[in-house]
């Protein structure tokens, strides 16, 4: 019977500390973000729908992962022809790629709160092995998770054809991102 007991304490203690690690989304504090420039000019887009799961403990980064998933059809650059244009094959190819993708399965801890999420992003149908800086920052049981990445909108294919030089649009895109979320299992 003890043995029972323990057993089943041991769970229960395992199971809450799992469950603390889970986290959820609040999209309407969060973004994701590109900024790039189109003959010499700056421009800014965001990606407004996107889902997302995240196991993460900053005590135990063997048993982190992370996946987003980004929904390519909402991309909003306050600017209607051009976000009808990066829907379109030369560019984001919606029609056959709707959605990106970033998975991680390790992390490594850089600094005070600093982090690098190891893993893949898929972007039209194109996948690229990437490391993501991030920093987050716990306070209670909310979480905010914010970095950047500058990556080259030609390792996935992005502007085809007539745009495939940078002529008009640069190759270097910097993607940035802040992530809010609340504890799924307060504690």
């Amino acid at each position: 019977m003890p043995r029972i007991f323990i057993a089943a304490l041991l769970y229960a203690l395992l199971s809450q500390s799992a469950a603390a690690a889970e986290w959820r989304v609040a999209n309407a504090d969060s973004h994701i973000a590109f900024h790039g420039s189109m003959l010499g000019v700056p421009v800014t887009g965001y990606f407004t729908k996107f889902e997302s799961q995240i196991d993460f403990d900053p005590d135990d980064l063997e048993g982190a992962h992370l996946s987003i998933l980004i929904d390519m059809t909402a991309v909003n650059t306050a600017h209607e022809e051009r976000d009808t244009a990066l829907k379109l094959p030369e560019w984001f190819a919606v029609q056959s790629y709707a959605q990106a993708k970033f998975t991680a399965t390790r992390f490594r801890r850089t600094g005070d709160g600093a982090f690098e999420a190891i893993g893949s992003l898929t972007v039209k149908g194109m996948e690229k092995d990437i490391t993501l800086p991030f920093s987050l920052a716990i306070d209670g049981d909310t979480a905010v998770v914010s970095g950047s990445i500058d990556l080259n909108r030609r390792d996935f294919n992005i502007g085809d054809g007539d745009w495939a030089n940078d002529r008009l649009v640069a190759f270097d895109v910097r993607v940035e991102f802040k992530i809010v979320a609340a504890r799924v299992c307060p504690q």
